[in-house]
Formats: structure tokens, sequence, C-alpha cells
């Protein structure tokens, strides 16, 4: 992340994080909803499928058992993992 910050930075002129000006637009403004618009959840595992290709089956499988174990553990990763 340090590389990007420094990357960016050296493109800018100027300090620069664009993880944190990704959050700070995503979330903390609440600017999603009208960059990316709001769409069901059946068409992101559309694009999920595109992307992935053959092997989808196995990743949807595999999000599924993280997801399983982790609420029965009671622990979320993937929302520290954003930070």
């Amino acid at each position: 992340m340090m590389f990007s910050v420094l990357l960016d930075s050296l493109y800018f002129g100027k300090l620069v994080s664009t993880h944190f000006n990704f959050i700070n637009f995503n979330v903390l403004q609440g600017g999603s909803g009208d960059y990316f618009g709001r769409r069901p959840v059946a068409e992101y595992l559309v694009y999920m499928a595109l992307i992935t290709g053959p092997i989808f089956p196995f990743v949807f499988l595999g999000l599924y058992k993280d997801l399983k174990i982790h609420i029965q553990k009671k622990i979320f990763p993937l929302l520290f993992s954003v930070f």
C-alpha cells in the first residue's frame, strides 16, 4: 500500500492515498450509490462468474464455507481487510 501511495503522490505532485479517497467517497460520504449504482445481488454473482470463468463454482463454494465458519465464530475479518 505504501508503494501505491508513493507512486500516486509522485504522479499527482502531492501526498495522495487512493485507498483512503476510495473509502472516504464510498463509505464515509455515501457516494457509491451514485457512482456504481444499485444492482441486485444476482447481477454481482453473474459478474463474478464471468470474471472467474470455469472455477466459479469452487470460488463460490469457498466463499460460502468461509463466511459460514466466520459467522459461527462471530469474527468478520473481511471488514478489517478493507482498512
